[in-house]
């Protein structure tokens, strides 16, 4: 009953996205054919132009100045307009659908992969077991695959609990200020807080405008200083304790692999850094060990 819910609102979903984007249930009904009709419209309309200043002139009668070119150049400037607008209303509104797509596309995916989760992990066995057996590098590779699977777990749940942390400190001290909607802004400014770097403004941003929309500036300083506060809080005492005991990570080399993630995979790449920079440091620790005790016997 769940899979046949989840497919029908995912197939409606599409389905409307095809509709706004560049389906048709008739010849007219999309943006892409509004937008080729609009286009065809401004050059024929260009094209008018023209032909009423060639019928004026064939019957011999004057055109003032340089109306006939003045006319043709307004008539330019706004096609040449029209043309930007258009063209880029319709990137943006295909762009939009192509994105929800892939939201939900995805959030269907993971509903799948969380549901049969045990279905998924026996075909992974079964595979593993065809490709490799019981070979030492079918042993290898499943240790190296638990220790990046357990690593990962582990960030996630320390990410976890420091966004809820600096959700709920970063409420108590907007409402202590008197913000509205500080227990909202607080739970945006925890999840916000996942994303290195940016993440923490979000929290910042929203309270300071709150702030100005109540109409006292000064709230807004306060609202400032305090989510610097949090912030200090986080960097300095959340942060080092709760993702660096997760993942067995020196802050200076969190810091780093931040960097590099982000300079290697941009978003991806910083959000992945640290969990992929402790299962490297974990294996190589363990390559070492192992190498050490076989020149030592």
């Amino acid at each position: 009953m769940m899979y046949t819910l989840v497919i029908s609102i995912f197939l409606a979903l599409l389905f409307g996205i095809y509709i706004m984007v560049g389906g048709k249930l008739s010849n007219n009904t999309s943006v892409v054919a509004v937008t080729d009709y609009l286009m065809d419209y401004l050059k024929k309309s260009t094209l008018s132009v023209n032909a009423v200043s060639e019928k004026l002139q064939s019957l011999n009668i004057p055109i003032p100045g340089n109306l006939n070119e003045k006319i043709a150049l307004i008539v330019s400037n706004v096609q040449e307009y029209f043309y930007t607008v258009l063209g880029g209303a319709t990137s943006f509104l295909i762009s939009i659908g192509s994105n929800t797509a892939s939201f939900f596309i995805g959030t269907v995916l993971s509903i799948y992969l969380i549901k049969d989760s045990e279905y998924f992990s026996s075909l992974w066995n079964k595979l593993f077991t065809l490709l490799f057996g019981n070979s030492n590098t079918g042993r290898k590779i499943t240790e190296i695959l638990w220790i990046i699977d357990d690593t990962f777990k582990k960030y996630i749940k320390g990410q976890l609990l420091e966004a809820a942390l600096v959700g709920v400190l970063s409420a108590v001290v907007l409402y202590i200020i008197g913000i509205d909607y500080a227990l909202m802004i607080g739970i945006i400014a925890g999840i916000c807080n996942m994303i290195p770097y940016v993440g923490p403004l979000a929290g910042t941003v929203l309270a300071v405008l709150m702030a100005l929309l109540s109409g006292e500036p000064i709230m807004a300083l306060w609202a400032i200083v305090g989510m610097i506060g949090v912030q200090q809080v986080d960097n300095n005492l959340l942060a080092p304790k709760i993702i660096g005991d997760s993942v067995g990570l020196h802050p200076v080399f969190i810091m780093l692999a931040i960097l590099i993630g982000g300079n290697l995979g941009g978003l991806v790449g910083m959000l992945t850094a640290v969990p992929v920079a402790a299962s490297a440091k974990i294996l190589l620790s363990k390559w070492y060990y192992y190498y050490i005790n076989k020149s030592a016997s």
